[in-house]
């Protein structure tokens, strides 16, 4: 029997398991090749893989975890690594009295950890001893002086005939290259990668101002796809591997649900006309409003807990569980409106909220509201029950999809795609 192939997932932050997730499974089904997911301390953010939602469900399919602190690490830094981690887990089980304090120690225990793993040599030597055949990163991977992997790490998989594959962690909504104005100057790695795979078009335009040399190729969005958004309802966000309903008795019922799906407010916000979004749909006697802020450590701040008291503000529960429980989905610039879409939900764009034009400007794919009338306006038709005709065209809606979020792929098999691509490229 011939020696199974490794690949290894290098995962730098809970985003790029979104996005991985789907091909993770698909070599996974693969009995030649031995999987790896590698998370741990990449570029000072601390990823604990097994947090993720889908985790239970794909190392049930016989994916390796690997977290480079808690196994390569020194005594001391495995130490403050479980300490953390258990920080972490007790945090979700902890009364509202005692969060003030579990945050105070998690910010302590966080700084010694990120101190710990930048001096200790140990996991770096351990992650350049996995030998692995082939490895697929987020953009990241062509960009010097972001992450130890790629500076310390991923030269040495080269030298040793490692293939190495970028995959975009995101989807471009914006058609400004920088729509929060903080991309500083980025040095660009030549000649890393194989192939470099982006959702649609429009990210090769925008990749290719930073990445000018990269060979693209467009396959589609690996998180977003029918295939894989029926299979997280219908084989991952369930027991044993899932607490659904855990997290659905979180959420009210009985009225008309709207999910508010929040962007960084440096992503063009108008940050008043949002607010007073929000305080209509808060006050509305039919609606039940969820708040789902950024999830790159966003806080909701920007207003006072007064205005949004009939809300739930919902950071730890899933997307995919919000999406499926909202009537519709409202969002000032986010492509998770596509896991709406693939659901056949309603969505809504707040265009009136919205400075930067995006791609929902261009294409008539859901209610783009122009302002808080028209908001206020449909909202009351949709509670009513009275708005079917005013949506979009569902055979639109598809077609959109299609083209621009599955990669041309009509059945929606986009993780199948890019298999395909990778071992092509052998």
């Amino acid at each position: 029997m011939p020696e199974r192939k490794k690949i290894i997932f290098v995962v730098r932050a809970y985003n790029d398991l979104d996005i991985q997730a789907s091909l993770i499974n698909e070599f996974a089904q693969d009995a030649t090749y031995d999987v790896v997911v590698l998370a741990g301390f990449f570029d000072n953010e601390i990823v604990i893989a097994d947090h993720y939602e889908a985790y239970p469900f794909l190392k049930s399919q016989g994916v390796h975890f690997r977290n480079v602190l808690d196994n390569g690490g020194s005594f001391l830094t495995k130490w403050v690594y479980r300490a953390y981690k258990t920080i972490m887990s007790s945090r979700k089980q902890c009364s509202a009295s005692s969060l003030f304090f579990i945050r105070a120690m998690l910010l302590v225990v966080r700084k010694i950890m990120q101190r710990q793993a930048r001096v200790d040599q140990n996991w770096l030597e351990y992650t350049k001893a996995l030998a692995p055949d082939y490895v697929v990163m987020d953009e990241v991977v062509v960009q010097k002086g972001r992450s130890k992997i790629v500076d310390e790490i991923i030269p040495v998989f080269k030298q040793r005939g490692t293939k190495v594959f970028a995959i975009l962690t995101g989807h471009h909504i914006y058609f400004d290259t920088n729509p929060s104005n903080s991309i500083q100057q980025i040095s660009y790695l030549k000649n890393i990668t194989e192939k470099h795979f982006v959702p649609a078009q429009l990210d090769v335009d925008i990749s290719r101002d930073h990445f000018p040399d990269e060979k693209y190729v467009v396959k589609g969005n690996l998180r977003m796809n029918p295939v894989w958004v029926s299979k997280m309802y219908d084989d991952i966000l369930i027991p044993p591997h899932f607490p659904y309903a855990d997290y659905e008795r979180k959420l009210p019922t009985g009225k008309y649900k709207v999910v508010l799906m929040l962007s960084k407010l440096t992503y063009g916000v108008r940050v008043a006309e949002l607010a007073k979004c929000i305080k209509y749909l808060n006050d509305h006697p039919d609606v039940s409003l969820v708040i789902k802020p950024h999830t790159r450590g966003m806080k909701f701040d920007f207003m006072d807990s007064s205005d949004v008291q009939n809300a739930v503000i919902a950071d730890t529960i899933p997307s995919a569980v919000l999406c499926k429980w909202a009537d519709i989905q409202l969002f000032t610039g986010s492509s998770i409106a596509f896991h709406s879409m693939a659901l056949g939900k309603s969505v809504g764009f707040l265009g009136y909220c919205q400075e930067i034009r995006t791609i929902f400007d261009e294409y008539p794919i859901c209610f783009n509201f122009s302002s808080q009338s028209h908001l206020e306006e449909t909202i009351q038709q949709l509670v009513e029950g009275n708005a079917d005709a005013l949506g979009p065209d569902a055979q639109a809606v598809k077609d959109f999809l299609c083209e621009h979020v599955w990669g041309g792929a009509k059945d929606g098999q986009v993780a199948k795609a890019y298999k395909a691509e990778i071992e092509g490229s052998f």
